[in-house]
């Protein structure tokens, strides 16, 4: 279990940027992946230190076998210190310092830096860590971390769905359009709304082209394959349609994968400007399912962003989808929709077989 968001929020935020041993005030830079530690550390930076009251280790300082191992990566269980102060408490096993000495430096740090920035900021920050927990809720609500496998599924070929990841979806739209934000942050609720409405359609139109194959599958229903008798005719109308459906559910990927990534950069901007600093935006995969598969950087254009031109809604994308196969129902360029920008970065990956 690592640290998440939600903790390193409450820990650096409470602790007011400094270590919290009495006297040392000394402030401290915000710990960043390794490397980039590293460069700010050799340049003088004191890089904080997250320290656990309690080890997680049977032999690590005032390990404690009886407190729940899911809250050893909790605020609860965290120090801010710098690396002198760390190491001091951590000597010897940690036998100086004992689980009651560091909760009450902890609690005394805290309430001086309470009082010290006063009511207003006070209430600024309570704001700030609801909204934080809520942000956590949201990745663990759309499964954000595996979005390259979900969009991958849906943009194979045949498109499909795991059953697990089709009621995942529908989830996370039902939570997203009921949901109530603060007023604190107003670029990022708007990206909720946007993601709202882009989640909204792509389940919608999901719902309505993809049916179960397997007790563990959905699976996009090629509606031509369900003719009895041989009709040219008919057989070319529904192909059509087929394509169609199939294009503007890959269009809608694209689009989510979108309004994603801008949600991800307002919360950067609003929130927490180290959201996200080691992992970045989330990628969407394409590709055949079997022996290979593209990895796209897809976000909004600043030109997008500054005019307000974010998701189009899907009878946009639809009627675009239209016009582009109007005259060749197949001219659909390994499945690069016309939403994917020509100059987006991607990486080809090669699945082992």
């Amino acid at each position: 279990m690592a640290i998440n968001v939600v903790a390193r929020k409450l820990l650096w935020g409470r602790a007011g940027d400094q270590c919290a041993m009495p006297d040392c005030f000394q402030s401290l830079t915000i710990d960043l992946a390794h490397e980039e530690s590293e460069i700010l550390a050799a340049a003088g930076a004191v890089i904080g230190e997250e320290a656990h009251i309690r080890s997680s280790q049977p032999d690590g300082p005032r390990h404690d076998p009886t407190y729940p191992t899911e809250k050893l990566d909790t605020y609860e269980n965290l120090l801010l210190l710098c690396p002198t102060h760390h190491a001091i408490v951590d000597k010897n096993g940690g036998s100086e310092f004992s689980v009651g000495n560091l909760e009450t430096i902890k609690r005394q740090h805290e309430a001086r830096i309470a009082q010290s920035i006063g009511p207003n900021a006070m209430q600024r920050r309570v704001i700030e860590e609801r909204m934080t927990a809520r942000v956590l809720l949201w990745e663990q609500k759309v499964d954000l971390d595996n979005w390259a496998a979900t969009s991958g599924q849906l943009n194979m070929p045949v498109p499909v769905l795991t059953h697990e990841r089709y009621n995942l979806l529908h989830s996370a739209s039902i939570w997203l359009f009921e949901k109530k934000w603060p007023r604190a942050f107003p670029k990022t609720v708007g990206a909720f709304h946007n993601l709202d409405t882009a989640f909204g359609d792509l389940t919608s139109h999901v719902s309505q082209t993809m049916a179960p194959r397997t007790e563990d599958l959905w699976e996009f229903d090629r509606i031509y394959k369900h003719l009895h008798r041989w009709d040219p005719a008919e057989y070319d109308r529904l192909f059509r349609i087929t394509q169609e459906e199939k294009f503007t559910l890959y269009g809608l990927v694209i689009e989510t994968t979108k309004a994603l990534n801008y949600l991800i950069d307002c919360i950067i901007e609003e929130l927490d400007p180290f959201y996200r600093f080691d992992t970045g935006v989330v990628l969407m995969r394409q590709g055949d399912g079997l022996m290979q598969a593209d990895l796209h950087r897809i976000e909004y254009s600043e030109g997008d962003v500054e005019s307000g031109r974010l998701f189009p809604g899907i009878d946009a994308i639809r009627r675009q989808v239209t016009e582009m196969i109007k005259d060749n129902v197949h001219n659909y360029e390994a499945k690069v929709m016309f939403h994917l920008n020509s100059d987006a970065p991607a990486k080809q990956e090669v699945d082992e077989p």
